[in-house]
């Protein structure tokens, strides 16, 4: 059982998280970019390099069962900046509250991204790669849960690995 610091601790942390949420969307992968974060307080900077053993072995999988694009332990966690997010509501043609609730179908919303625009990925590069080699052109999008990066501890420096 967690001691009451650690489960205060957990609050504290989905607190802040909470704060900094955007919401969930579809993004193509072509919007999607592949950071090494590093914070102080998760220490995410230590994440693996791309490892085509892992890619193939997902898309073999994938292959042979459903993709779970909408299951929210497969969701990937992104970063955008306010301005970022202001460019791919434009590009969007919606608002930031739209993107808290699913399309009347039932959906989650597609957000676009403007031209030289990412979402920086902190997770999910094998799932994407893997993904990229089963799925057909017009249906290459993966679930984001999309949060504001301009908080402090978010992201102190980042490194491209895509």
């Amino acid at each position: 059982m967690a001691s009451p610091s650690t489960e205060k601790g957990d609050l504290e942390s989905n607190a802040f998280a909470a704060r900094r949420v955007i919401g969930t969307v579809r993004a193509e992968f072509s919007s999607l970019q592949f950071m090494l974060v590093e914070s102080i307080e998760t220490r995410q900077g230590e994440r693996r390099q791309e490892d085509s053993r892992i890619v193939n072995n997902l898309a073999e999988i994938f292959q042979k069962t459903k993709i779970r694009r909408y299951d929210p332990k497969n969701f990937i966690r992104a970063f955008v900046t306010p301005a970022g997010l202001r460019k791919a509501l434009d590009a969007s043609g919606v608002t930031q509250t739209v993107l808290t609730t699913p399309a009347p179908d039932g959906s989650l919303r597609l957000l676009k991204t403007g031209s030289n625009q990412k979402l920086s990925c902190v997770e999910g590069l094998h799932r994407i790669r893997a993904a990229e080699k089963v799925l057909a052109e017009d249906d290459r999008w993966w679930t984001v849960k999309l949060y504001l990066s301009d908080c402090k501890g978010t992201s102190t420096r980042t490194r491209s690995v895509s």
